[in-house]
């Protein structure tokens, strides 16, 4: 694997011969700037990077709370499943990509 944006590791490349997708990862936006554009601002920013890194498609797992944010963004729906928290209780996710 070939590491890019260190030392924080912002893209990972999964192997030579695979599929050119990254993956954005725990994107969350403190409530007190919510609806201001800060969590598209964010998502505008790491799809800018992965394709300046190569890659042709970003996927996520969004909570139920920013599925809006990522279809209005051209976000495309694979799969919803749920997670268990550490006390046990299902949090609905769904997982999203998009073509870059």
């Amino acid at each position: 694997m070939r590491w890019l944006e260190s030392p924080r590791n912002t893209f990972r490349r999964r192997s030579l011969g695979a599929p050119r997708r990254t993956r954005i990862r725990a994107m969350y936006t403190n409530p007190a700037f919510a609806r201001r554009g800060v969590g598209r601002a964010l998502l505008v920013h790491c799809e800018q990077r992965a394709r300046l890194a190569g890659f042709i498609a970003a996927e996520l797992v969004a909570t139920l709370a920013g599925e809006l944010l990522y279809r209005a963004n051209g976000y495309e729906e694979i799969e919803r499943f749920s997670e268990a928290t550490s006390g046990g209780v299902g949090v609905p996710l769904v997982r999203m990509r998009k073509r870059l």
